[in-house]
């Protein structure tokens, strides 16, 4: 895994590394079923995680949360 991008913490790296990789999207539980691989993380963390990012605006462009 590369170093964390300036401003996001490792898991929020990961969860980013997730939906740069999904050229659709990722949905919370995808990007949940991803990072509990490597770490132990409870679904809820996730969420509150992609939310704080979305409001940040780092999902913008093509590869971003898919909130359907």
């Amino acid at each position: 895994m590369s170093p964390p991008a300036a401003g996001l913490t490792a898991v929020q790296f990961e969860i980013m590394q997730v939906i740069w990789s999904a050229p659709e999207g990722a949905t919370v539980a995808e990007i949940w079923e991803a990072v509990s691989q490597g770490r132990d993380v409870a679904r809820t963390t996730i969420l509150n995680l992609v939310s704080r990012l979305d409001e940040r605006g780092e999902q913008s462009g093509p590869n971003r949360l898919d909130h359907g």
